[in-house]
């Protein structure tokens, strides 16, 4: 009986032929292999093994046979009388036999299938071979033994070879491969040098940067150099898509119960990743913590999991695993921290490569239009290839486009807000920087409420510059600071400044943040909120202050610009007041109080106190800035 959910043409079978039989075996085989019905040449394809005993394949003495011949006669009353006769050394159907078997025996080696053949041979004279070769005293007689002991061989042998690592290679990767990839040399040299040693790999890195198109052709490299193993790809953005891909990958491997309902699934692939060595798997998106790392509520009576998903990886293994994750904690805990590769956003020659690949070649380029562009959208992959798309698909000009990216930060926002499509991401995929990185705000809000207020805040300061003090909050333990800015670092949405004391954003991360806080409708409190922390933090213009002002001015000077700013009686108007106040003194003693900077602070605060102030020391002032540009208007 054959196993379950074996098919008929996988069917394997062993002969056992004794004596004559094995050269009515032999002539079967041969006869089956050129039989027109297909079921009777299914006897010869699926034979994988005979064991003769004591079969004359070469013919024997025909005086001896003959009186093996009587015992037979004497067993089988209606024995043909003249088929001794067959086992005359020279004899024609002996001959055809023999020629037909090792006929069949070439063509099965020649197609990568042999048959398997062992010989045993009686000691004792012939009649008694008739009788009692196939008898045994026992278990422990050694006739039995040896012929037992080599169908056991071959059973075992066979059990390996049915097994799904022994079958046809599976290709599990649901993208076809990007003939326009740009090679990231170095990534592919770290991947290759860490599978040396590790049996898990992660890249990590902002959303859009390329760590699952790296993934892609990694696998078709990899199949390449390994074309005898196994490659899957696994989606892990949700528990439900990672058991969906388990599911699949089960059925596909025909692994024992894959078809029953209440097996364990990721039981059956996780058992089966640890015991074979022959496959490589892409765990994309692996960047929720709580995805892995939760232990489900599910009771065992549901037919879930009750352990955390990262039991269900493959643990100690020889095949290869390969990560993807926004979250570069995630890689190293899945991982392991040497075996974590830091996906960087492009070169500037690898960025141009992949402009030119996009743009149709027809397509007038300028070079400085193209360098520019490529230093707007920060070497991102993503952000390049959307770029490109609504070039084309507009008939624009790099430097139309251009322009409008020029234009504010809402129109910024819009062009990178376009989903255009992409058949090289995942069809659940955003295909737009500013949804890709949505993403990532939601998920540092779920998992560190406080690294997604620190964010919040940095995203209507300058960009760049950003102190920890103004980071802080006054019930903030020293280790809470740490967590929530090793948050966005990991996430790579801040990146620490040369100094190493100050933090700054992308200007595109910087945009896609403010954005999500306007979808939020939180945009405005974050900004009173920036309003409150620089009041309080900006120091007296005093030259011994000097160094923290400057360091203040560029997030002073951004915050009071934003035209939504509270009511004028409001007691964010007046922090607004002092602070102005404090950057125009500090802008005079600095730069002078004729420099335009100065001049259009100084405006600035005159059109936040009111248009009359007769009676205001600041603005009558013979040495105020406004007094000193009254006068030179005057004067001209």
């Amino acid at each position: 009986m054959d196993p379950p959910g074996v098919r008929e043409e996988n069917r394997k079978i062993i002969f056992v032929a004794h004596s004559l039989g094995g050269l009515v075996t032999q002539d079967c085989l041969w006869t089956s292999r050129n039989h027109p019905e297909k079921h009777l040449r299914q006897v010869s394809a699926c034979a994988v093994g005979i064991s003769f005993l004591g079969t004359p394949h070469h013919g024997a003495d025909l005086a001896a046979w003959a009186k093996f011949g009587t015992i037979i006669a004497r067993i089988v009353k209606h024995a043909n009388s003249n088929i001794v006769s067959v086992l005359q050394p020279g004899s024609e159907m002996l001959a055809r036999i023999q020629d037909g078997f090792h006929g069949l025996l070439r063509m099965r080696r020649d197609e990568g299938s042999e048959i398997a053949l062992t010989c045993f041979f009686e000691e004792l004279p012939l009649p008694v071979v008739g009788k009692d070769m196939t008898k045994f005293n026992d278990r422990d007689d050694d006739g039995y033994t040896k012929i037992v002991g080599e169908l056991r061989r071959w059973v075992k042998g066979l059990q390996a070879n049915d097994s799904p690592e022994a079958a046809k290679p599976l290709f599990l990767v649901p993208f076809s491969r990007d003939a326009t990839f740009v090679d990231r040399v170095k990534i592919f040299e770290d991947i290759d040098e860490k599978s040396k040693t590790y049996h898990g790999i992660s890249l990590s890195g902002i959303g859009g940067v390329g760590k699952s198109q790296i993934a892609i052709e990694y696998c078709y490299r990899f199949q390449n150099l390994h074309p005898t193993k196994h490659i899957f790809w696994v989606h892990s953005s949700t528990t439900q898509r990672l058991k969906q891909a388990y599911k699949v990958i089960a059925r596909r491997l025909e692994l024992p119960g894959w078809n029953d309902p209440a097996a364990d699934t990721l039981l059956l692939v996780s058992e089966w990743f640890n015991d074979n060595r022959e496959w490589f798997m892409v765990l994309d998106n692996a960047d929720d913590q709580d995805t892995f790392f939760a232990t489900s509520t599910s009771t065992v009576a549901d037919g879930e999991q009750t352990r955390p998903l990262s039991d269900y990886l493959p643990r100690d293994s020889q095949g290869l695993m390969l990560i993807t994750t926004r979250d570069q904690r995630m890689g190293e805990r899945l991982a392991g921290r040497h075996a974590s590769i830091i996906v960087r956003p492009l070169t500037s020659p690898e960025a141009e490569e992949l402009l030119r690949s996009q743009l149709q070649r027809h397509h007038a380029r300028n070079d400085d239009d193209s360098s520019t562009l490529l230093n707007e959208l920060g070497y991102i992959p993503l952000a390049i290839t959307q770029a490109a798309a609504f070039i084309s698909q507009n008939s624009l000009t790099l430097t139309e486009y251009l322009d409008m990216f020029r234009t504010d930060d809402s129109e910024i926002q819009d062009l990178l807000n376009e989903d255009l499509g992409d058949p090289r991401r995942d069809s659940e995929s955003l295909n737009s920087v500013l949804r890709t990185w949505k993403l990532s705000f939601d998920l540092i809000s779920k998992q560190q409420l406080r690294a997604a207020e620190m964010l919040s805040l940095m995203a209507v300061l300058d960009r760049q510059g950003i102190p920890k003090s103004l980071l802080q909050n006054n019930v903030d333990r020293k280790i809470d600071v740490i967590r929530a800015l090793g948050t966005l670092q990991a996430f790579s949405l801040i990146t620490l400044e040369d100094n190493g004391a100050t933090y700054q954003l992308h200007r595109l991360v910087q945009l896609a943040t403010r954005k999500w806080l306007e979808l939020q409708g939180t945009k405005e409190k974050w900004q009173e909120q920036a309003l409150r922390v620089l009041n309080k933090e900006f120091p007296l213009a005093d030259f011994e202050n000097w160094t923290i002002c400057e360091s203040l001015l560029p997030h002073a000077q951004t915050v009071i610009q934003y035209e939504d700013i509270p009511e004028r009686h409001s007691a964010q108007y007046s922090q607004a007041i002092a602070l102005m106040r404090q950057v125009v003194n500090l802008r005079t003693k600095i730069i002078g109080a004729n420099h335009p900077n100065t001049l259009n602070s100084t405006r600035l605060l005159k059109d936040w106190s009111g248009t009359s102030h007769s009676d205001n020391e600041y603005f009558t002032d013979a040495h105020s800035p406004l007094a000193i540009e009254n006068s030179a208007a005057d004067s001209g």
